[in-house]
C-alpha cells in the first residue's frame, strides 16, 4: 500500500502517513490532486472526441473558428513544453499531449470540410512539426528564457483562441457545431487543472493561464446552454405550435342554424 501510495504521490512522508490511516490535511489534499490529475489526462483522451464526432455527422466545420484551434493547438505545445522543461509532475499537464493530437485531428477536418482554409492549413502543416521540435526539445535555441517568453505569450494566445469563437457565436446567434460534450469537458478539466495547479505547482503564470481557461471556457459553455437549450427550445416550440394555429385559422367556423317558428 505505502509503495503504491509512493508512486503515485512521489511523497514519502505522505505515502507513510496515509497507509497507516493518518489522514493530514496536506497529504489528503496532494492524494486529491493526484487523483484529479491522473482522471484530468484519462479524460484529455476523449476531450475532443465530440467535437470530432460532431464535425464527421455534419460534415461540415460551420460556426467553428479555424483560428480557435490553430492558436490553441500552438498554446498547447508551448506548455507542453515549458512543463517538461520545468520539470512539473506528468499528473499537472499530461493531457496537453492527447489534446494536441486531437487538434491535429480537427485542423484536418477543416481542411475536408473548409474550402477556406487551405492557405492556413498548408502553412501550419509545414510549421507545426519545426515549432513542436524545437519548443519540446531543443534546449540550444530555445533556452530557459526564450521558453519563458514563449509561455508568457500563451496568455494572449489563449485569449485570441477563445474569443474569435465568443464572438463568432454572438454574432451569429448560435454555437453552429460546437460541441457541448466537448466544452463540458475542458470546462471541467480546466477547473481541476486549477486545483492541481494551486497544490502542486508553484507557478503564477501557470496558475494566471489555469484561471483564464476556466474563465473563457465557461464562456462558451454558457453560449452552448442558451443558444442550443434555450433559444433553440423556444424556436422548436414556436415551429411546434404554429401550424396547429394556422390550421385553426384555415378551419372555417360551423354556423349555427336557427329554428324559425
Amino acid at each position: 500500500m505505502e509503495k503504491l501510495l509512493q508512486s503515485l504521490l512521489n511523497n514519502e512522508k505522505c505515502a507513510s502517513s496515509l497507509s497507516n490511516f493518518n489522514f493530514e490535511a496536506d497529504c489528503l489534499k496532494l492524494l486529491l490532486s493526484k487523483l484529479l490529475g491522473t482522471l484530468v489526462i484519462l479524460g484529455s483522451v476523449l476531450y475532443k472526441v465530440p467535437q470530432i464526432i460532431t464535425i464527421c455527422k455534419k460534415s461540415s466545420v460551420e460556426g467553428l473558428s479555424a483560428l480557435m484551434f490553430i492558436l490553441e493547438i500552438y498554446g498547447q505545445v508551448i506548455t507542453l513544453g515549458y512543463n517538461i522543461r520545468g520539470g512539473n509532475p506528468f499528473s499537472t499537464y499530461g493531457e496537453y499531449v492527447f489534446m494536441i493530437v486531437q487538434n491535429v485531428i480537427i485542423l484536418l477536418l477543416f481542411f475536408i470540410y473548409s474550402k477556406n482554409n487551405d492557405f492556413v492549413f498548408s502553412l501550419s502543416s509545414i510549421v507545426f512539426p519545426v515549432f513542436f521540435y524545437f519548443t519540446v526539445f531543443d534546449t540550444i535555441y530555445v533556452t530557459e528564457q526564450v521558453m519563458k517568453t514563449l509561455f508568457a505569450l500563451t496568455v494572449p494566445i489563449f485569449i485570441f483562441s477563445r474569443v474569435p469563437q465568443i464572438i463568432k457565436n454572438f454574432s451569429q446567434g448560435g454555437v453552429g457545431a460546437l460541441s457541448f460534450t466537448t466544452t463540458f469537458m475542458q470546462v471541467a478539466g480546466s477547473a481541476a487543472r486549477l486545483f492541481t495547479t494551486l497544490q502542486e505547482v508553484d507557478d503564477k503564470l501557470i496558475l494566471f493561464t489555469t484561471i483564464l481557461a476556466v474563465g473563457l471556457n465557461g464562456i462558451l459553455m454558457l453560449q452552448i446552454i442558451y443558444y442550443d437549450m434555450i433559444v433553440g427550445k423556444k424556436k422548436s416550440d414556436t415551429v411546434t405550435t404554429a401550424p396547429s394555429a394556422s390550421s385553426e385559422a384555415s378551419t372555417p367556423k360551423k354556423r349555427k342554424s336557427v329554428k324559425t317558428e
